[in-house]
């Protein structure tokens, strides 16, 4: 029974979720945000903090780790030619699950599950940024970093630096929105890269998501 509740929970996380396509204002469009896992490697490299002291990188193999579970807390972007560190930035509505399992995401290649999408200015945007709160490690089998074991089974937190303040950054490259049309970013998980540049500090494990825009 329980084994059924787990599968029906898994099933539930990835059941499409729509929208309301309200009409869209003058001069505006829609944007809609995916997540996907990425199935190889890419040429994407994890960013480490170069402030921290008396850390130790894994490396921890993907085939360890049971879960990822991150809590997605705003998806924004930023039109083409605004400074990157400044903003404004522009915020879209939420609809996929507050926490999501990044290892359970569809992979490439099928359709991404669906975060977030909100009528926006038309128009190129060039960057997008992924905040999150709480998030978790669980793994497959002991693993030992820094001479500490980290156990099975066991949900550890997991800092993702920035994650709350100016998030994950990714490049768009100039995805256009089309006045009364629509477009679609997928957002791919590079899980492999991003397991392996795991940190352990003192206050506990750290990780920094590899993310890159599908098609790249």
């Amino acid at each position: 029974m329980v084994r059924s509740a787990a599968r029906l929970a898994t099933l539930a996380l990835f059941l499409p979720l729509t929208a309301c396509d309200d009409a869209l204002g003058p001069d505006q469009g829609r944007l809609s945000v995916r997540m996907s896992r990425a199935d190889g490697a890419t040429a994407a490299a994890a960013v480490v903090a170069a402030d921290l002291v008396q850390a130790t990188m894994g490396p921890v193999a993907l085939e360890a780790v049971a879960s990822i579970d991150v809590t997605i807390t705003a998806v924004q972007v930023q039109r083409e030619g605004e400074d990157e560190g400044n903003g404004p930035w522009v915020t879209l509505d939420l609809v996929a699950p507050a926490t999501v399992n990044l290892l359970a995401l569809p992979t490439d290649g099928g359709d991404g599950l669906l975060v977030a999408t909100d009528e926006v200015d038309a128009g190129s945007y060039a960057h997008l940024r992924l905040l999150f709160s709480d998030a978790s490690i669980t793994l497959n089998e002991d693993v030992t970093l820094a001479d500490l074991t980290f156990t099975a089974g066991t949900a550890y937190e997991l800092t993702i630096p920035s994650g709350a303040q100016t998030g994950i950054k990714v490049q768009l490259g100039g995805i256009e929105v089309p006045d009364g049309g629509a477009a679609e970013v997928e957002l791919l998980f590079d899980a492999a890269t991003s397991v392996g540049n795991v940190l352990v500090t003192g206050s506990g494990m750290q990780m920094t998501p590899v993310l890159h825009v599908g098609g790249e």
